[in-house]
């Protein structure tokens, strides 16, 4: 099996859980849900998201579902690459207005595009990716979650669950990866980005016309 340098899965995550906590249960849509809230809510780090471009999402009742995995909403646009400026997001769906005009897919569904950072997902069991340099980081915090209960129903003392949830925020802290993940080119292109930002902020182009937020 290729060895993906820059993300770990889930199911590592939960193979490792499961070598050092042999009393619990716990099941892999468990694992996903902490790791996902650690990555999100918890580490907030930019660097853990994928950039998607040009995503196509169906609009029905002037309302296009997000992806579940949205952590930044970047461009609303259409097929010829023109922003739509008049929208809401309520943080499930992208509201329009009565008047929005849409594109037309092959199939005749009312379409537009999007481009956003988000969580990075394996495609062969949906579940998301982690970061490598942030396994620790969900280790802790999932472990933080199996002994949540136990501490509210007296099962372990103040003292133990005062380690467990110093180590979580220890790591989660400490998850920070610098420019671990970045090559030359990509320091290069973000100093290209702000030079060419600094004198047109009005006029920002969309994320997947020249890589600029």
């Amino acid at each position: 099996m290729q060895s993906n340098q820059k993300y770990v899965t889930a199911e590592s995550i939960m193979a490792r859980l499961a070598m050092k906590i042999r009393s619990k249960d716990f099941t892999i849509d468990e694992i996903v849900q902490w790791c996902a809230e650690c990555t999100i809510e918890i580490i907030n780090a930019p660097l853990a998201m994928y950039n998607y471009t040009k995503v196509k999402l169906i609009v029905q009742n002037h309302k296009a579902l997000l992806p579940c995995n949205v952590y930044r909403l970047l461009d609303v646009f259409n097929y010829g690459n023109h922003r739509i400026k008049q929208y809401y997001n309520d943080g499930t769906h992208i509201n329009f207005g009565f008047s929005q005009v849409y594109d037309n897919d092959t199939d005749g569904n009312q379409v537009i595009y999007i481009n956003f950072l988000g969580i990075a997902v394996d495609t062969k069991t949906g579940y998301p990716f982690i970061l490598r340099g942030h396994e620790l980081a969900c280790e802790a915090y999932c472990t933080k979650q199996l002994y949540r209960e136990d501490f509210f129903q007296g099962k372990i003392n103040q003292a133990v669950w005062r380690e467990i949830t110093d180590e979580s925020s220890l790591q989660c802290a400490a998850a920070n990866n610098g420019i671990r993940h970045h090559s030359n080119d990509d320091m290069r292109q973000m100093l290209l980005q702000v030079h060419n930002m600094i004198p047109r902020m009005k006029e920002i182009p969309m994320f997947h016309l020249d890589g600029i937020e």
